[in-house]
């Protein structure tokens, strides 16, 4: 118990300290209409003197994970600092003390806090805890010769912070270095995956090297016999030693820190393993070799788990710079090792993209992502339309009787049925706009629409998908495409399958998932309009369209907060069920007895009292609700 209560004091002396207030447990969606509310933000304080809320800036996903029953969120805050945030279910997340902030300002190797890297779990002689490497003061070029800055501007360095305190589920304080690793041969940059060799007595790690002409193309694995982990060579002393420096003349673009995993429920034969190319938006998949230690890459180009940037490294509004899991199978037996990914979406405000997780989709040989099942605990009430399909005339635009004030808070589900028509007849210009006017599809800040191609000769149909996608601010074009090479938007509509769309609407940002995540992207606008918050079906097509499974669901409004008390680490069964409806007071907590406290509807009038779940489709627009 004591022990306990000491975490929860240093995380809220830590808090106060960063942010200069005292962070908000809960604040109203109507005080700030325009931000999302079940998407990860940071940091909100009030003016004591004007009332206005500010969010603190955020920037690259670093880390997620779990440990010990409790997950985990790191990115970065605008430079110098990796924020931190908890959660027991992947869900309602609780910001808790920086895991890294800056150096001492006299310091030689560290002052200016960290720039790019990730989490990892290598175990064996490390322990069971993660270990965090990073890139220490990327932006300072003292020491380096001009031409090894490079277009992102992160020069090459790494470090390493441990936990201080690895039989706790937070996590909360890390210690670093103590200095910045060493390297035998050339250093490198976006530091990441760590993980212990199965042909000898060392680690091994991805990272960026820095190489005369030719910086930041590739990952290079790297080696250690140091148990601090604080010395690194270039193996074999060659770039290409992990993967090949281009596949099919791509460039492999190795940023942000290295995303290195097995792919999830991989076909037999391969591919088995993912490395992230560009920021984490896309992935390179093949086999990995752990005799030699060599990842073969196949298939013709990168996956795409996300289309919404085109690939680009600040394409704003879209997700980029991401984080997944990196597990492989050395953390504890019981733990959750899903293959989860999270990425930033630079908007107005930031805010963290909703968790994914990962997979293989075998019958089209693509990596997929969706969201993780438990924001299905948000669904406060689902609505199916009566009857077993919708039909859809050539022209015609049907409004689903969403009330306008739970419109921007949604979980919207469509099935079309492409196969219904005959062999050689296509379908286009049909699909669902979200956050649209009454009125019709005309001003949607998000419509996903459909060109479906005739039967092919394995009964497959092809489809593109169109949508809203996120533009450069006042130029009205949208962003170059990574290397002038566009992520694919199309992918194909099996036979016996329905064509498959799901949107999440949260305000301001908008996520879209096609046919179970082989498409996928994110938008995100400035401005949220709480009278255009419609959902329509239409058909501008030549052809009768049916829909079906058409589903929509209200989501309990929450938001990130900064409480003094993290939430209780939880199994896997637990999680499931103990959230739903409920409002845990403080003083439970304290006798370490959690009760359900049902309050539907009410306001937060206490710090002692987190938010409460909303039931009621009723009670969602009233300005009394409170929300994480």
């Amino acid at each position: 118990m004591s022990q306990f209560w000491y975490i929860l004091v240093v995380g809220t002396l830590a808090l106060r300290a960063f942010a200069g207030a005292i962070p908000l447990e809960c604040t109203p969606a109507s005080e700030e209409p325009n931000w999302p509310t079940y998407h990860v933000m940071n940091n909100v304080t009030k003016d004591p003197v004007t009332g206005k809320l500010s969010m603190e800036k955020l920037n690259d996903a670093n880390a997620i994970f779990e440990y010990k029953g409790i997950y985990h969120v790191m990115c970065q805050a605008g430079g110098g600092n990796w924020t931190h945030a908890v959660s027991n279910d992947l869900v309602r997340w609780f910001r808790v003390q920086d895991a890294l902030g800056r150096g001492d300002k006299d310091s030689t190797w560290d002052r200016f806090g960290p720039c790019d890297g990730t989490a990892s779990f290598p175990g064996a002689s490390q322990g069971e805890a993660p270990i965090i490497m990073y890139g220490p003061d990327c932006a300072d070029g003292t020491g380096f010769p001009p031409i090894s800055a490079h277009r992102l501007g992160d020069y090459p360095r790494a470090a390493i912070a441990r936990p201080a305190d690895p039989s706790s589920p937070y996590l909360l304080q890390w210690i670093k270095g103590p200095s910045n690793a060493t390297f035998n041969g050339e250093p490198c940059s976006f530091p990441g995956k760590v993980w212990k060799s199965s042909v000898g007595d060392r680690f091994n790690m991805l990272c960026s090297p820095h190489w005369t002409g030719n910086w930041g193309s590739v990952w290079a694995r790297y080696e250690s016999t140091d148990p601090n982990l604080l010395t690194w060579t270039l193996a074999d002393a060659n770039i290409s030693n992990f993967m090949p420096s281009q596949h099919n003349n791509t460039p492999i673009d190795a940023a942000s820190g290295a995303m290195f995993n097995e792919i999830p429920n991989a076909p037999p034969g391969g591919p088995t393993h993912m490395v992230n190319a560009i920021e984490g938006q896309a992935f390179w998949v093949g086999t990995y070799d752990e005799t030699t230690e060599y990842f073969t890459i196949t298939g013709d180009a990168m996956q795409y788990i996300d289309i919404g940037g085109g690939g680009g490294a600040f394409s704003g509004g879209s997700a980029h710079w991401a984080a997944t899991s990196n597990s492989f199978a050395n953390k504890p037996r019981g733990s959750d090792n899903r293959l989860l990914w999270v990425a930033w979406v630079s908007n107005n405000p930031n805010v963290l993209s909703l968790i994914r997780e990962v997979s293989f989709d075998a019958a089209v040989n693509h990596l997929v992502s969706r969201p993780v099942a438990e924001y299905d605990s948000l669904h406060n009430a689902t609505f199916v339309r009566p009857g077993t399909a919708v039909s859809l005339e050539p022209g015609s635009t049907k409004q689903m009787p969403i009330d306008e004030s739970a419109g921007g808070a949604l979980d919207v589900s469509v099935s079309f049925d492409v196969h219904s028509l005959s062999p050689t007849t296509g379908l286009s210009r049909f699909g669902v706009a979200v956050r649209a006017p009454a009125s019709g599809v005309e001003g949607a800040a998000q419509n996903v629409h459909f060109v479906v191609s005739p039967v092919n000769p394995d009964g497959s149909r092809n489809v593109t998908v169109n949508g809203t996608i996120n533009m450069i601010p006042n130029k009205g074009a949208p962003y170059p495409c990574h290397r002038n090479q566009c992520p694919s938007r199309s992918t194909r509509v099996l036979r016996g399958e329905t064509l498959d769309v799901r949107i999440l609407v949260d305000r301001s940002v908008v996520e879209v998932f096609v046919m179970g995540g082989r498409i996928a992207w994110v938008h995100a606008d400035p401005l949220f309009n709480e009278t255009k918050t419609a959902v329509h079906l239409y058909n501008d097509g030549a052809h009768v369209v049916a829909a079906s499974n058409v589903r929509y669901t209200t989501t309990a409004l929450l938001r990130t907060c900064a409480l003094n008390t993290p939430p209780p680490p939880l199994t896997r069964a637990q999680s499931d069920v103990l959230w739903h409806d409920t409002c845990v007071v403080r003083s439970m907590l304290e006798s370490k007895t959690l009760h359900q406290h049902i309050s539907l509807g009410n306001a937060c009038s206490s710090r002692s009292c987190l938010c409460p779940m909303l039931t009621t489709i009723d009670s969602i627009p009233t300005a009394t609700a409170c929300h994480w």
